[in-house]
């Protein structure tokens, strides 16, 4: 029981469950109370269709961008000071990988690389905005992915798809015993 342990739930090897109190078995948390379901109502509220298999610490996304399958995996590293995120991006119709952490402040980055030439000067790139943090044990979180027309004047973009894909929520994981 967590009243025997020495220095409570956050003295054992994986930390605590969200609750702050439960110790986890593991650090996707798969064994605390409500873990799952908490997870599913959260994945339930994303504008993408995502799955988890480790409770929200690692969401695998899909985003269709001009025709293009784009798969997004986000891994949570919840224990991490500050904590972060890493995004990985993949396009099999381009041959496309890219990876990237993101630590705490908002960060805009645009997607290297990744271009598709839709006529003489016009050229879809993409980008991503990300935020994370921690406060109080909860990890909250924005992200959003957005593909622009960019003409030979960067000045002239146009955006041409905002997915906010998290709007400072609040995230399923905690921090808190870590």
């Amino acid at each position: 029981t967590t009243s025997n342990l020495i220095g409570g739930c956050a003295g054992t090897r994986y930390g605590c469950c969200p609750d702050g109190v439960t110790p986890s078995r593991d650090f996707s948390s798969s064994s605390c109370p409500n873990a799952t379901a908490d997870c599913s109502a959260f994945l339930a509220r994303l504008p993408l269709t995502c799955t988890t298999k480790t409770n929200c610490v690692e969401l695998d996304c899909g985003l269709d961008v001009f025709g293009y399958a784009v798969e997004l995996d986000f891994i949570i590293h919840r224990c991490t000071d500050p904590v972060s995120v890493n995004v990985t991006m993949r396009v099999d119709d381009l041959d496309f990988f890219w990876t990237h952490d993101f630590f705490g402040q908002t960060t805009s980055f645009v997607v290297p690389n990744l271009a598709v030439s839709l006529g003489s000067s016009e050229t879809v790139r993409v980008s991503t905005d990300v935020h994370i943090y921690s406060k109080s044990g909860a990890i909250y979180a924005s992200t959003s992915i957005h593909s622009y027309l960019d003409n030979p004047v960067p000045a002239n973009r146009l955006t041409l798809l905002n997915t906010v894909v998290l709007d400072d929520d609040k995230l399923p994981v905690s921090a808190a015993g870590c």
